[in-house]
């Protein structure tokens, strides 16, 4: 039997002492009911719930041992959380604006395992990228656009003040096929972080099979560590709006545009606060349309050490004015970064300006293993010849 799940927090009288006996045979969840008239004391086992669509407003646990299906937007309301276990398989029906959305002040657990990995993939016979949406998070910390701002595409809010503000875990977890196109110029990332605090823990996730960017992070001050984005015909990463924190051990190859693109914004390139952090220990490898490193809409206050890129013809991609300007003021600084293996007619750098110095090549290793999957990164990613 397949059950729906639409998850909604209303009073009931019955669970007031004065009020009526909870019935197991009232058509109404009450007592201690898992669902309606079933579960708790009721003799009745209730089915399993293995479709997800709606919104949550309460915690929800899943079970590893059932296959879900995503039927349609899935959006974890403030004060809910969604519990994932390790091995779970989500699937995401295509052609129907699904996504799983995280609002303000909800959270969301999914604590996957090297050897059992959580997998959310397409449910359509020959999956394709873009088939859903994506993981959208929308958290607490500071953006640059403003106070609070609203996502251009699910429309919820996201900044704030609370730099430790935490969204919960995602540890051990792939996303595939995401990005599906929103409308002519909009698209889901296979993940989106807006304003993600600080507490939120990010580690030894990958997006793979992204029509969008694999993982972009607007504003907010979360420290992705252990990342793998591949096969993404949008960024591998993507930093902008404000971020500020420290990304460390990042593994991206097969992406069509840019290996990193960060930047300030896009539109205003001026606003405070201006990105800021600092990345160590990346590999970007394969051929790239928009550079390994893309430095764009204002430029960032960052530094990169321990880069080593493979098979690419634009090492670092200097956009505008602003971002040249930024690297004049010495807030580009790129230590030990190798170009090996570069294809024909290779150029470090398209920068114009006077300082040539913002970058040093040297030998480097990367994210582990140099063009080679990082250890860290064997048994729970995929995609890979």
């Amino acid at each position: 039997m397949i059950s729906s799940l639409v998850l909604t927090c209303t009073g009931d009288e019955n669970m007031v002492d004065e009020g009526p006996i909870a019935s197991c045979f009232d058509g109404i969840m009450n007592g201690n009911e898992q669902d309606v008239d079933c579960g708790g004391t009721c003799v009745i086992v209730c089915p399993p719930i293995d479709r997800l669509e709606g919104e949550i407003f309460v915690p929800l646990e899943l079970n590893a041992s059932i296959e879900y299906l995503v039927t349609g937007p899935l959006l974890i309301r403030d004060g809910a959380k969604l519990l994932i276990p390790a091995g779970t398989v989500i699937k995401v029906q295509p052609g129907v604006n699904a996504y799983i959305a995280v609002a303000q002040g909800g959270q969301i657990f999914a604590n996957g395992q090297p050897d059992n990995p959580i997998v959310i993939t397409s449910n359509a016979d020959n999956p394709a990228p873009g088939d859903w949406g994506g993981i959208i998070i929308a958290g607490k910390a500071p953006i640059n656009t403003m106070d609070v701002d609203r996502t251009e595409i699910i429309d919820i809010f996201y900044g704030g003040t609370v730099e430790n503000d935490t969204s919960g875990i995602l540890k051990y977890l792939r996303v595939e096929y995401a990005g599906a196109q929103f409308d002519a110029t909009k698209q889901f990332n296979a993940f989106s972080f807006y304003g993600v605090g600080a507490f939120t823990t990010l580690t030894y996730v990958q997006a793979v099979h992204s029509l969008g960017d694999g993982l972009k992070f607007i504003g907010g001050t979360i420290n992705p560590k252990w990342m793998v984005s591949t096969a993404i015909n949008g960024n591998g990463m993507h930093i902008t709006d404000g971020w500020n924190g420290q990304g460390d051990s990042w593994y991206v190859t097969e992406v069509n545009k840019a290996g990193i693109r960060i930047g300030n914004n896009p539109i205003n390139k001026d606003l405070s606060p201006i990105t800021t952090g600092n990345f160590q220990n990346i590999s970007i490898v394969g051929s790239l349309s928009e550079g390994a490193i893309h430095y764009t809409d204002g430029g960032a206050i960052t530094n990169f050490d321990n880069v080593y890129t493979s098979g690419i013809d634009l090492g670092i991609n200097v956009g505008g004015v602003t971002a040249t300007s930024q690297i004049e003021m010495n807030n580009l600084i790129i230590n030990a970064i190798q170009f090996a293996n570069p294809s024909p007619g290779f150029n470090a750098t398209n920068h114009s300006g006077a300082n040539t110095t913002f970058y040093t090549e040297s030998t480097t290793v990367g994210a582990g293993n140099g063009a080679g999957l990082p250890t860290w990164a064997i048994g729970w990613t995929t995609g890979f010849n």
